[in-house]
């Protein structure tokens, strides 16, 4: 199976071969084996980087599929390059990989991850404007992944009014009066 894929995480497993974790168009978040990917001359490891975008072929092993082949769509070299814009893409890797289940596609958050990484990658970020940055990047993932605050109706009743008068961490919205 040929798949588009954003390489999330890179853990090493045996001697050689690493446990790859990416987040695929087709499929959603998947863990893979890369065999022989830490051999010396392995002409695949250039290609399967960390925060890098990559289409593979993917084979079924005995308990996690296995890369074949893989080709770098795009390296991101200048994201890699700049600390900030660093640091926010490692951020989202983590949370994807950790907030997503297995196997569970979302075209919406493929889309972010596309559209997050190029923007990333063609406007390297000054230090101050970090924070910004990084919190309006929270903000969206918080959406798409279902975890942001209701803020245009009551939590409680589902009254959608102008004024609210609390918010409720519990319910993860705003109330009514």
């Amino acid at each position: 199976m040929r798949i588009q894929a954003f390489v999330l995480k890179k853990q090493p497993t045996g001697e050689y071969d690493q446990l790859v974790t990416l987040y695929t168009r087709q499929a959603g978040r998947i863990d893979t084996v890369a065999k022989s990917m830490l051999r010396p001359r392995s002409v695949q490891a250039l290609h399967v980087d960390t925060l890098s975008r990559i289409e593979c072929d993917l084979v079924e092993g005995r308990a996690y599929p296995i890369i074949t082949g893989a080709q770098e769509e795009k390296s991101f070299r200048v994201l890699k390059n700049n600390l900030v814009s660093l640091a926010i893409a490692y951020h989202i890797a983590e949370v994807v990989q950790r907030m997503t289940f297995d196997r569970q596609h979302d075209e919406y958050l493929w889309s972010f991850l596309v559209r997050t990484f190029d923007y990333l990658n063609l406007h390297p970020l000054e230090k101050s404007q970090g924070s910004a940055t990084l919190h309006a990047v929270q903000a969206e993932l918080s959406s798409i992944l279902g975890y942001a605050p209701n803020l245009t109706q009551c939590a409680h009743c589902g009254k959608e009014e102008e004024s609210f008068t609390a918010f409720s961490p519990e319910l993860i919205g705003v109330m009514c009066g």
